[in-house]
């Protein structure tokens, strides 16, 4: 590996359809374009792919075998979803894709990217893996391309069963961390404490809006304006301090009612707050108005209305209504 410039990717499988918000994700990693980003799909190329995103036309059937031969186990046809569970070991299973990179790493399409030269810092310094939290997350997780490392995952036991599950057990967060970075002394580069990390204007974070409508390990923060320019995603807090974050990832709004004012071509900079995509700059003081806190509340109720009666059935139901989910509607809904 060349230490002044090591060569990285992420890959992603990808099925179904190129989602609403596909120009929100492509755009920011066009203006990272010192990284390259695999896309593995069935799909016909969108209308905008940025020079630095490959297209590699593969089904899902492929990916499935390829999964197979290097877990040591055949794998069931299985909802797209369900690749989550598969993410640490694409260092294996796409060996002849990968070979060329130093490092290769997983993350989301709901996600808009800020600066992240920080992870290219970090790769010239040989880090083992790297992820922008506490442990590694499926959003953003960076792995160095090294037979060792790859192989790493394959430790996680009881992997055949958690296979067989229909929803994801996440392999790609806990299970991976937990069995191969924590225990087996790897060199992990995370996060030692959000408290102290979220204190400062630059941070080594992602911000997840989760589905509770609230950015995730910030003390539950309700009332935020995530400002999206070209390579920087900034957080405004409610009382107005500031945090540039290496990306926004918009996990609980990737549904359309949350982008209604997105149309035709983006254009930077823009805001997103709590109910959803402002094509124009938020000051923070309107951060405390009375019409904004009403909307982030009636959001907020409509968004979780379901939540609560799904956080108190019990996981064996649900397991089977995502079997049934599978049966009826197909892969997509899983």
């Amino acid at each position: 590996m060349s230490a002044d410039n090591p060569q990285i990717c992420f890959v992603q499988c990808y099925y179904g359809a190129w989602p609403h918000y596909w120009r929100l994700w492509a755009d920011s990693a066009a203006a990272n374009s010192e990284i390259r980003f695999i896309l593995v799909t069935d799909l016909g190329p969108p209308d905008f792919v940025p020079a630095n995103v490959t297209i590699i036309k593969m089904n899902l059937k492929e990916v499935i075998e390829r999964l197979s031969k290097v877990l040591g186990f055949e794998l069931k046809i299985f909802g797209y979803h369900k690749l989550c569970d598969a993410r640490p070991f694409y260092g294996l299973a796409f060996n002849d894709i990968l070979e060329k990179f130093d490092y290769w790493g997983y993350c989301d399409m709901d996600v808009i990217f800020g600066n992240l030269d920080p992870l290219i810092h970090l790769a010239k310094l040989e880090f083992d893996v790297i992820s922008p939290w506490t442990h590694t997350v499926g959003h953003c997780t960076l792995i160095r391309n090294d037979k060792l490392v790859n192989e790493m995952p394959l430790k996680i036991p009881n992997l055949r069963t958690r296979f067989s599950q229909v929803g994801t057990t996440f392999l790609d967060e806990g299970g991976y961390f937990e069995v191969c970075v924590a225990k087996e002394g790897l060199r992990f580069k995370g996060v030692s404490c959000l408290i102290n990390e979220w204190a400062k204007k630059i941070c080594f974070l992602g911000a997840t809006f989760h589905h509770w409508n609230i950015i995730w390990g910030t003390e539950n923060m309700k009332n935020f304006a995530v400002i999206c320019d070209k390579k920087s995603v900034t957080l405004i807090t409610p009382t107005g301090q500031k945090h540039e974050v290496l990306y926004f990832h918009f996990m609980a709004a990737k549904n359309k009612r949350f982008w209604r004012h997105l149309e035709g071509k983006l254009a930077f900079p823009f805001t997103f707050l709590p109910y959803g995509f402002v094509p124009r700059l938020v000051a923070a003081q309107e951060l405390h108005s009375f019409g904004f806190l009403i909307r982030c509340t009636t959001t907020r109720i409509r968004s979780n209305i379901y939540r609560i009666p799904r956080e108190l059935t019990p996981n064996f139901i649900i397991q089977i209504i995502k079997k049934i989910r599978v049966a009826v509607r197909g892969l997509r809904r899983t």
